[in-house]
This record gives C-alpha cells, sequence and structure tokens, in this order.
C-alpha cells in the first residue's frame, strides 16, 4: 500500500525506533533540564552524569536560559521573524517557536537535527501558532550547503545564509574565532549566566566562570 508523503512533499517518514530501554543523550538533556520526554535509562544515566558533574543540571539550564533570551532580543529587538535551529534537542517548553511567535505570531521557525530520535519527538510536540509556521528537517551541521538545500526550509523560510567555522573550542579566544565577522551584541562573549540575565537562579549568584563553563554570545552581520 503506497504512503502519502507527508505536508511538506517530503518522501514518506518510516517509523523511528526511540530505544527508550537505552539512554539516549538528548533525552539525558531533557532529565538535566526537568523535562519529562525520558525514560528510566535515560534518568538513571542524568544520575551517573549528576554524580560526577554536580552542576551538570545547572549548566543545562543556564544554556537553554541564554537561548530564550537570545531569541526575545532578536525577535523584540532586531525584528527578526525567521529562526533555523540547528541542533534541536528534545521538545522543551517554552520552545524556540513558542518563544518568538509570542511576540510575532507569524514567526516561521525551522528545527534541524542529524538524531531521527529528536525529529521524531519534535514532531509529535511542536505546534505552531496558526499564523506561523514549523518544520522539521534531518540534517547535519557539518553540512550546512544540504540544510539551506532542503525544500522544507524553502518551503518555511527564504534567504537564509549560513557562517561558520570549525573549532575545537578550548578557551574564550577559539570560541570567538566562530563570530568572526560579525558584530557581537552587547555585552559580546561571555559566560551564558552572565548574558543579559534577567533572572537569577537560587545560588546562581556565587557562581564563578568556572562553574558554569559555556560561553556564549550574539552576532550579526553590519
Amino acid at each position: 500500500m503506497a504512503v502519502p508523503e507527508d505536508w511538506m512533499g517530503a518522501p514518506p517518514r518510516q517509523p523511528v525506533d526511540l530505544h527508550t530501554d537505552r539512554p539516549h543523550a538528548a533525552r539525558v538533556y531533557d532529565v538535566l533540564l526537568g523535562g519529562k520526554t525520558n525514560y528510566p535509562a535515560d534518568r538513571e544515566a542524568a544520575e551517573q552524569t549528576l554524580a560526577a558533574l554536580p552542576n551538570a543540571g545547572a549548566i543545562a539550564r543556564q544554556n537553554r536560559a541564554f537561548m530564550q533570551r537570545a531569541a526575545r532580543h532578536l525577535v523584540s529587538e532586531a525584528g527578526i521573524r525567521q529562526f533555523l535551529d540547528i541542533g534541536t534537542g528534545i521538545p522543551t517548553s517554552p520552545n524556540l517557536h513558542e518563544i518568538v511567535q509570542a511576540t510575532a505570531p507569524q514567526a516561521r521557525v525551522v528545527y534541524a537535527d542529524n538524531d531521527p530520535i529528536v525529529l521524531a519527538h519534535s514532531r509529535a510536540l511542536h505546534t505552531s501558532h496558526p499564523h506561523g509556521r514549523t518544520a522539521y528537517i534531518q540534517a547535519d551541521l557539518c553540512r550546512p550547503g544540504e540544510i539551506l538545500r532542503n525544500p522544507a526550509l524553502r518551503e518555511v523560510s527564504d534567504n537564509f545564509e549560513a557562517k561558520g567555522s570549525h573549532v575545537n573550542a578550548r578557551s574564550k579566544g577559539e570560541v570567538l574565532r566562530f563570530f568572526h565577522g560579525l558584530d557581537l551584541v552587547d555585552p559580546g562573549l561571555t559566560v551564558v549566566h552572565r548574558w543579559r540575565p534577567d533572572t537569577v537562579e537560587v545560588g546562581a549568584a556565587g557562581w564563578s566562570d568556572a562553574d558554569i563553563p559555556l560561553y556564549a554570545g550574539l552576532g550579526r552581520t553590519s
């Protein structure tokens, strides 16, 4: 029996084995965020991670909080209406489209990840505002050309450009190379919990840069 194409005109999707009996990196991250899209094997792996790195949950939450603040800046202050989220991860509310469409319901968001398990969850749990659009594509960050040529991306958004560099990040200077040719939005490149914080998590006041060892920045073309 023929299986119809999906609404984006893409080839029919095959069933995805979610492998709930083994830990999955994206679902373990979901546990660290306090999410519910995970299984016992993922929770056990998260407990092992926390035993080795007690700040793992705080690191995950601050990374997510940076994304939310950066997205609000882009939609509210920079007027951006089209977003490409590469490396989506398990849906965690508020998701990118929820953040930007709360301000601009017509905003369009394309989620991309190279993991079919992540995309299976995304298609099931992400629902766009009726005035906007969302789409989901399986693609790899290391192949940006394939992402930009994907028909689903062109259906939802236009005029996307990608720029990046391969950086094996070990220092702030190496991370800064990723922003070469871009103008950094204030406060520039800094650890995630110091980038325009709008709330202070319990205990955060005493955190050093080493406690949350993630650099974050927002760059734009001139």
